[in-house]
């Protein structure tokens, strides 16, 4: 295998044979992520794409320096993406809901229910006063949350299960997010790029960040009074259900999404 240097050379000379300079020094430009003509050959296919990937890769940097330092920031976002990953899959608080509070899902027995609050044998009565005050366990994994946020009743059921899902492992996970998100655009600026949206569009149909943004925006425009009419759906939908409570309807933002939208499947 060749080390750094040897590659690093093997490179050079390949892109001076493959791009015309005599310089030796290497740009990033758009020839690198444009489609490959139909009358070249594979061979010359994969070679472009095996040249490209080292470029990304930070194997033409001239530094020996500069190649170590893409090489430790993406180690670093690989372990603070797995991280990440991990507490979030090991994250096992819960809320407390009463069944009155459950209303509207089908199995509510998907939910066990709080320890220490299990029916007695004594009265009726106590039965009774024992049910009114049980209370289910409810997880912030999707099998839990997506019921709810879909199909209970209680507006202010749904948007605790909002928030908590939204504050779910931020105190852990913020400064992750916040540092792979400074490591990528500093990874980028590294191999030449102004930014690692550009480093990524590189490589896709796009091409670009701002094909990627304008397509978005001219997306919005074509759909616009669509995505209206919808929205007014939703509200009827939401003044309706304000209107069968008597209440003052909770919360109507993202937390009564998944709920309002069951109007679509109707």
């Amino acid at each position: 295998a060749l080390s750094d240097e040897g590659l690093y050379e093997a490179l050079m000379l390949q892109l001076q044979n493959n791009d015309g300079g005599d310089d030796g020094s290497v740009s990033i430009s758009s020839s690198s992520s444009s489609v490959v003509d139909e009358e070249e050959d594979e061979d010359e296919r994969f070679r472009r794409t095996i040249l490209r990937t080292l470029r990304r890769n930070g194997c033409a940097l001239e530094s020996n320096a500069d190649r170590m330092t893409v090489r430790a920031k993406r180690r670093q976002i690989e372990e603070d993406c797995t991280a990440f990953c991990s507490t979030i899959n090991e994250h096992d608080e819960f809320l407390l809901f009463t069944e009155e509070e459950l209303h509207g899902i089908d199995d509510i027995n998907q939910f066990p229910i709080e320890n220490g609050e299990t029916k007695t044998d004594d009265t009726a009565e106590t039965e009774t006063n024992t049910k009114k005050q049980k209370r289910r366990i409810v997880g912030l994994k999707a099998p839990d949350t997506q019921p709810i946020l879909k199909f209970a009743t209680n507006p202010t059921t749904r948007k605790r299960i909002y928030q908590s899902l939204s504050n779910k492992c931020q105190a852990q996970n913020t400064c992750r997010f916040l540092n792979v998100l400074k490591l990528r655009n500093e990874c980028a600026n590294l191999l030449g790029y102004e930014s690692h949206a550009e480093y990524m569009c590189e490589v896709k149909m796009v091409g670009c960040p701002k094909k990627a943004e304008d397509f978005l925006l001219e997306l919005m425009d074509a759909y616009g009074p669509i995505r209206e009419g919808e929205l007014e759906l939703l509200w009827e939908r939401k003044r309706n259900d304000v209107a069968v409570r008597g209440d003052g309807g909770g919360d109507g933002g993202g937390c009564c999404g998944p709920f309002l939208s069951l109007i679509f499947e109707d």
